[in-house]
């Protein structure tokens, strides 16, 4: 049942939608949160926009709200 649960976390409509709501319309449309490491704390996302990639990386708290979010530890976002 948890692997069921994992799986269903990890789909990638309910990640973005997620995403979206965290860091706003605008920076969904440019970024995309692709998936999580919930052993590492890892969540990873791809930017299309170098400007927008250092605006969401200047968040501090970005990482822990994303954790909030998902109802997981997330230490850290890794940019693509």
């Amino acid at each position: 049942m948890g692997k069921i649960r994992q799986t269903q976390d990890q789909r990638p409509a309910r990640l973005q939608q997620i995403w979206a709501d965290l860091v706003g319309a605008d920076a969904a449309l440019d970024s995309n949160l692709e998936g999580i490491d919930s052993v590492r704390g890892v969540a990873y996302c791809r930017c299309v926009s170098s400007v927008r990639r250092f605006e969401l990386g200047r968040q501090p708290d970005l990482a822990k709200r994303l954790g909030t979010a998902l109802g997981k530890t997330i230490k850290r976002i890794v940019f693509k």
